[in-house]
């Protein structure tokens, strides 16, 4: 990592209570679920990001080929911060949507 790039962020983790409830509940079993729009901002910036950090990756692999290794890596580092982010997000949003389940 360059001295002058911020640290990567931390992952979230979904709480084991909110795993122990979700798995209860019976496969067949038809669900209600609510969200708020948040959530789904969330899911959407999730993939978003996904396809973003995935594109950094690919340009960190030609800046390196092309024997450009400063901006290979700040690159990568830049596609992991956004890969980390998308993965907190979509955690985030099934942790919601776990949370908020009812079964019928």
């Amino acid at each position: 990592m360059n001295k002058l790039e911020a640290p990567l962020p931390n992952s979230v983790t979904i709480p084991s209570q909110i795993i122990e409830k979700w798995v209860d509940i019976p496969e067949t079993q038809f669900l209600d679920l609510r969200v708020t729009r948040v959530d789904m901002d969330r899911l959407y910036f999730s993939f978003d990001n996904m396809a973003r950090a995935q594109a950094l990756f690919q340009d960190a692999i030609i800046a390196h080929s092309n024997g450009q290794v400063d901006e290979a890596n700040h690159l990568n580092h830049e596609s992991r911060r956004l890969l980390i982010e998308a993965q907190n997000a979509h955690r985030l949003f099934f942790m919601a949507l776990m949370s908020s389940v009812v079964a019928k």
